[in-house]
């Protein structure tokens, strides 16, 4: 069951982790994906530097994104999904 105070903190993490890198403030509004092209996306940028940069599969991974990752991916596929959002 989704609940308003999940959605809330999804939106939160997406803001403080997902508009610090240069290209990335309009990224979420930009591109529309499900929840496995999402995943991917996550999967990347839990690896990347405050720049954005790809550190590599054997940086350490953000543990915010880390641990948050599945209720993120689903948030961003129902916000930005191909489909109807909710947005």
């Amino acid at each position: 069951m989704r609940t308003a105070g999940m959605s809330a903190t999804m939106k939160t993490i997406v803001q403080n982790n997902c508009t610090a890198c240069p290209h990335a403030e309009l990224h979420p509004m930009q591109h529309k994906f499900d929840e496995a092209g999402w995943n991917a996306i996550i999967n990347l940028m839990k690896h990347a530097n405050v720049y954005g940069i790809y550190q590599g599969p054997d940086h350490k991974a953000s543990p915010v994104l880390d641990h948050n990752q599945k209720q993120l991916a689903a948030y961003l596929a129902r916000a930005r999904g191909p489909g109807e959002t909710s947005m």
